[in-house]
C-alpha cells in the first residue's frame, strides 16, 4: 500500500541555496496563455499515437478550469508547513525580495479549495520508465534540460518547455498523472520553489509528492492509490497545475493561442482540443478565427491571412542549404482582406516566427506561409531554435545535437547560410509580385479614368485667377476642331498629354495645362494658358515645392456630386513605407491651406485606405512608379487640391 507524502531531499551543499523565483519557470514568465499552449501542445505532438499504417493519430487536448478540496490530497499539513518554513527561511521582513510572493502563497493556503488548471493529452503514448530509468517519466517529472524525444525533428528538445505551467500556479506546483500504452500507471506531483531548513535539516529546493518508503519517495503506481482527482482511464497525460488565479476570458484567450500557434493542424484535422467543454476542432476552428480576429485589424497575430494565404495558393517549392526543399505560399491582398506583410515559417504545423518580406515599394500588402517537410531539414531548423521556439539562432548548432543527410554536424556558418538562404528564397517571390507592377502599364485600364477629368470635348471655361476661393475650379482642357490628343501612360517615363503636335508633360509637379485668364495668362492654380482661352481657366496643381518628402502629387476631378471624386496620383523618387499624407487646398495667394471640406475615403486598387482628421494613413510608394487614388470629399464646391506640408 502506497504511503502517500510530501517530501524534500536533503541537500548536501549547505553554502549554496535556491530562492523560490525559479529560473526554469521565469523564461516564460509574462508569455502566460501563448507559452503553455505552445510547449505542452507539442510534447502532445511528440507523443502521438501511430496507427497500423503509420501514421500518427489525431491528437486530443482537453484543458479545463477545476476545483478541488485540500482534504482530497493526503498529507497536504504537512506541505503547509513545509511552505512556512520556507517563507522563515526567505522572508525575515516585508522588504525581503520574496515577502510579496509567499503572501500570495499564504492566501492560497487558507482557502477550503485549491484552483485547478488541467491539460491532459489522449491518442498518445503516455510516459514509460520509472523515477530512475532513462525514459520519459524520469525526464518529464525529475529532470531539468533533458528532453527524451523519440526523433530529432521533434518540436521540443530542450527539455524546458514543461516548466511552462508552473507560472501559472502561484506555488508553482504540478501533479503529473499518466497511463501508458502498457497499461502502466505513473503518478507524482513536484513543487519547483526555494531551499529551505525543515525539522532541523537543510533541504533541496523541490518539494515531491509521491510514494514514500524507507526515506525515499518514488512514483504511485497502483491507479488505486492515486487521489481520484488525479486519475486517468485513457493512455495519455494529465498535468495539474494547483493554486492557479481565477482568470477572465479564459476560453477565448485559450482558443487565440491554439488558433495563433496550430492553425494548420487544424486546418489537417489533425488536432481537436476542448476548452472548459467547449469544442474546437476542423469543422469550426475558421469560424471561431472570424469570431475572435474578424474586427481586429491591427494585430499581425490573426491567423485569418495565413489560413487564406494556405488554402488558395499554389505553393513555391526550393531546396535550402542543408534543409532541403522549402514551400512557400504567397498572396496579395484582396479587397476586405488584412494582411501584415509578413511570412510565417511553420514547423510541424506550429508556429516559430515570422519573415520581413524583404521587398519595398509593393502596391499592394502580401502575406505568406511557409515551411519545410524533409524530417532532417526539420531536426536542423528545431536545433537551431531557442527554448522558445520563436526564432532560429544558427550559433545553437555549435551543440552539435544533429547530423545532416550526409551524416555531418552542421556547423554555425551552415546556419547562418541557411537563414540567408530563406530570407533570399523571400525576397525573390515577393520581387515576382513586385515586377508585375513595374512591367509597362500604357494600356491598363485606368487610363480613362485617370484623364476623364483632364480631357473634355466642350469649349468654357472655369473661373480664374480673380475668383473667389469657394468658386475655383478645377483645370481641364478644352478640346478645339480638328485637334489630335494622345495620351502615354508608363511606369518607365514621364506621362503627357499630347495635343497640336505639342508634348505638355504631366509631370507630377509641374504646372497644369489648363487655359489662363486672357490670352495665355495664369489662373489662380499656376495652370499656364498654352490655349488661348476666352474664359479664366484654373490649372492643375502641383506639389508644393518647399515639401520635404520626395512626393508629387497630381489631381483630378473624376466626378462632381454629393460628395465630389477625384483621382490623386502620387509618385515617389524613392521607396517609402507607412506614410501620413494630408489633403489639402490651394488658395488665390498660391498657398496650401487646410481643405475647405471633409475627406471621407482614399482607395486604390481595391484597399480602403484609414482616413483621419484629412490624412491618408499607412501609405507605401515605389520609386517612380505612380499609385492611383480614387478620394472622396464631401465640400460645396470643387477644389484645387494640394498636399499639405
Amino acid at each position: 500500500m502506497s504511503n502517500l507524502k510530501f517530501h524534500a531531499h536533503k541537500k548536501n551543499d549547505v553554502n549554496s541555496d535556491d530562492g523560490p523565483a525559479t529560473a526554469a519557470v521565469l523564461t516564460f514568465s509574462g508569455k502566460g496563455d501563448d507559452s503553455m499552449v505552445k510547449e505542452l501542445t507539442q510534447n502532445s505532438i511528440d507523443a502521438t499515437q501511430e496507427d497500423a499504417s503509420g501514421n500518427k493519430k489525431k491528437l486530443r487536448i482537453s484543458i479545463d478550469q477545476k476545483k478541488i478540496k485540500k482534504s482530497l490530497i493526503p498529507d497536504f499539513e504537512n506541505f503547509e508547513k513545509m511552505i512556512t518554513s520556507m517563507k522563515e527561511s526567505w522572508v525575515k521582513d516585508s522588504n525581503s525580495q520574496y515577502a510579496k510572493l509567499f503572501q500570495k502563497i499564504e492566501s492560497h493556503l487558507k482557502k477550503d479549495e485549491i484552483n485547478m488548471l488541467v491539460f491532459q493529452d489522449f491518442n498518445t503514448d503516455g510516459l514509460q520508465g520509472n523515477d530512475s530509468e532513462k525514459n520519459t517519466f524520469k525526464y518529464c517529472v525529475n529532470d531539468e534540460n533533458v528532453s527524451g524525444k523519440k526523433a530529432a525533428h521533434s518540436l521540443g528538445g530542450h527539455g524546458i518547455g514543461k516548466n511552462s505551467v508552473f507560472g501559472y500556479s502561484a506555488i508553482q506546483t504540478v501533479f503529473y498523472s499518466s497511463l501508458n500504452l502498457a497499461g502502466e500507471y505513473k503518478f507524482k506531483g513536484v513543487s519547483k520553489l526555494g531551499t529551505f531548513t525543515y525539522n532541523n535539516e537543510f533541504k533541496d529546493n523541490r518539494i515531491y509528492y509521491g510514494d514514500f518508503n524507507n526515506d525515499i519517495l518514488s512514483l504511485v503506481s497502483d491507479n488505486n492509490e492515486i487521489p481520484k482527482p488525479f486519475r486517468r482511464t485513457e493512455p495519455g497525460l494529465s498535468q495539474f497545475v494547483l493554486f492557479t488565479e481565477d482568470a477572465t476570458n479564459f476560453v477565448d484567450n485559450i482558443k487565440k493561442s491554439f488558433l495563433e500557434k496550430y492553425w494548420l493542424k487544424f486546418e489537417k484535422d489533425e488536432i481537436e482540443v476542448s476548452i472548459n467543454g467547449e469544442q474546437l476542432d476542423y469543422s469550426n476552428f475558421y469560424k471561431e478565427c472570424l469570431r475572435l480576429y474578424g474586427d481586429v485589424i491591427h494585430t499581425e497575430a490573426t491567423p485569418l491571412q495565413y489560413i487564406k494565404t494556405y488554402r488558395l495558393s499554389k505553393p513555391v517549392v526550393k531546396k535550402i542549404h542543408k534543409i532541403g526543399a522549402l514551400k512557400l505560399y504567397l498572396r496579395e491582398a484582396e479587397d476586405g482582406d488584412v494582411f501584415h506583410n509578413k511570412i510565417l515559417f511553420l514547423r510541424d504545423g506550429m508556429m516559430i516566427k515570422t519573415f520581413n518580406k524583404g521587398v519595398g515599394g509593393l502596391p499592394k500588402n502580401i502575406c505568406g506561409v511557409m515551411y519545410c517537410e524533409d524530417n532532417t531539414g526539420n531536426a536542423i531548423l528545431g536545433a537551431m531554435e531557442p527554448h522558445a521556439h520563436d526564432d532560429f539562432y544558427p550559433v545553437l548548432l555549435d551543440d552539435k545535437t544533429v547530423k545532416d543527410k550526409k551524416g555531418n554536424y552542421p556547423t554555425i556558418n551552415d546556419g547562418k547560410k541557411i537563414i540567408r538562404e530563406i530570407e533570399k528564397f523571400i525576397r525573390e517571390e515577393v520581387d515576382k509580385v513586385k515586377q508585375k507592377y513595374i512591367a509597362d502599364v500604357s494600356n491598363i485600364d485606368f487610363v480613362d479614368a485617370l484623364f476623364s477629368g483632364l480631357l473634355s470635348s466642350t469649349n468654357g471655361g472655369g473661373e480664374g485667377k480673380d475668383s473667389p476661393t469657394d468658386k475655383e475650379k478645377f483645370h481641364k482642357t478644352y478640346l478645339q476642331k480638328d485637334q489630335v490628343f494622345k495620351l502615354s501612360f508608363s511606369s518607365k517615363e514621364t506621362n503627357s498629354v499630347v495635343y497640336n503636335n505639342k508634348t505638355t508633360n504631366v509631370g507630377l509637379d509641374d504646372d497644369g495645362e489648363g487655359g489662363g485668364s486672357g490670352n495665355k495668362g495664369k489662373g489662380g492654380m499656376k495652370g499656364k494658358g498654352l490655349v488661348p482661352g476666352t474664359g479664366t481657366g484654373g490649372g492643375a496643381t502641383g506639389v508644393n515645392s518647399k515639401r520635404p518628402k520626395p512626393i508629387k502629387a497630381r489631381f483630378f476631378l473624376k466626378e462632381t456630386g454629393n460628395p465630389n471624386k477625384y483621382n490623386m496620383v502620387l509618385r515617389s523618387q524613392t521607396d517609402l513605407q507607412d506614410l501620413t499624407l494630408e489633403i489639402g487646398q490651394y488658395s488665390d495667394s498660391k498657398k496650401v491651406n487646410n481643405l475647405n471640406g471633409l475627406l471621407i475615403s482614399a482607395e486604390c486598387e481595391g484597399i480602403q485606405y484609414v482616413i483621419s482628421n484629412n490624412k491618408v494613413n499607412d501609405i507605401n510608394l515605389e520609386k517612380d512608379i505612380p499609385k492611383n487614388f480614387t478620394i472622396e470629399i464631401k465640400e460645396k464646391f470643387t477644389s484645387a487640391l494640394a498636399l499639405k506640408n
